[in-house]
């Protein structure tokens, strides 16, 4: 995609000689990670001071292009003006948009048409948000990432700065090792047990406990009629969760199938990148496997060559490290940027979002 040619830029640009230590970085830079659920902001100034802020969901495949426009842009008029106090213009150098979506060139321009009115004359790059999950996980360096929540996606860069991205085709074609699939598996192992055709498991008795059903029957039926929606069905993956831990097999097994099934797209990813026959380094992040120890580890026994990352960053700081080199800086201590980030995010939800 011609969008991804910009990583060979990002890869260059680390390596360059004129880094400098994070409190002596001059600009003033901005991160967005628009998702499914919600749109995330990040500001970074010369100072070291990192402000963030909220708004509705900024995918326009799912919600439309108005609505994720429109709360991309409260986002960042929202942050600055945080920063400024609402007295006062800011000088942004550059903004890195991820967001969840967006693929085509012209969706691509039109957005960064639209930040660039809000901002002003700024460096703008805009991607689909498994750039600014590759940022988080790897810290920009060489790597495959896959994203793991509601749905999935996966995406690597090699030490040329060749990028390859595999799945991230939605539920109805993709999403591999995502909590959708792996709730909806867990839900098909209690309908074959129904049925005779699978093996005795608990999760029968957690999903109609989870979903009120009086039996499976009315289980069925409220998934059909009300219906289930993805996320509905994704909720139900935490429960396999419980159950696979608790030593249930069918549980265990459906979590073996979603390790599989992401290790086959990672090793996709790695023969498209000449990666195959060597240790790398493989981010796992998203709202479910970051948080999932025993997914993890099924990941790490099908592909044991994984050096394994599961950052809980979020998406919008390492975003930062992107916006920083579009603007050719580059902090010397990236530990120190990322720590200092994440302990304002934490005040900054603390405190209330805003």
């Amino acid at each position: 995609h011609p969008a991804l040619l910009s990583i060979r830029f990002l890869r260059r640009q680390i390596n360059a000689p004129n880094k400098k230590p994070a409190l002596d970085i001059t600009s003033t830079f901005l991160s967005i990670d628009g998702g499914g659920t919600k749109t995330e902001t990040a500001l970074y100034l010369p100072n070291g001071d990192i402000y963030f802020s909220r708004t509705g969901p900024g995918n326009p495949e799912a919600y439309g292009t108005e609505t994720a426009t429109k709360n991309i842009l409260e986002s960042i008029s929202s942050v600055i003006k945080q920063a400024t106090h609402g007295n006062r213009d800011l000088k942004i150098g550059s903004v890195f948009a991820g967001i969840s979506g967006i693929d085509e060139e012209n969706e691509i321009v039109a957005m960064r048409q639209e930040i660039s009115n809000l901002v002003g004359n700024a460096s703008i790059l805009v991607m689909n948000d498994v750039v600014g999950a590759w940022a988080t996980s790897l810290l920009c360096q060489e790597g495959i990432i896959v994203i793991s929540g509601t749905g999935s996606n996966c995406f690597g860069v090699n030490t040329e700065g060749k990028a390859w991205r595999v799945g991230g085709w939605g539920h109805l074609f993709a999403d591999e090792g995502s909590g959708y699939l792996i709730g909806l598996d867990g839900l098909k192992k209690v309908f074959q047990w129904r049925d005779g055709r699978g093996k005795p498991t608990v999760l029968t008795d957690l999903a109609l406990k989870h979903y009120s059903a009086k039996s499976i029957l009315d289980l069925a039926k409220m998934a059909y009629h009300r219906p289930l929606s993805k996320a509905d069905i994704a909720g139900f993956a935490p429960l396999v969760e419980t159950a696979a831990l608790n030593k249930d097999q069918v549980a265990v097994d459906v979590f073996m199938n979603a390790a599989r099934d992401i290790a086959t797209l990672v090793n996709c990813a790695r023969e498209n990148l000449n990666m195959s026959h060597q240790m790398f380094s493989l981010g796992l992040i998203g709202g479910f496997v970051d948080k999932s120890p025993i997914f993890q580890e099924y990941i790490h026994q099908q592909i044991p060559e994984a050096i394994i990352k599961a950052p809980t960053t979020p998406s919008c700081i390492g975003g930062l490290l992107v916006a920083a080199k579009l603007i050719n800086e580059w902090p010397a201590a990236v530990s120190l940027l990322i720590s200092n980030a994440e302990e304002s995010y934490n005040k900054w939800r603390a405190a209330g979002i805003r």
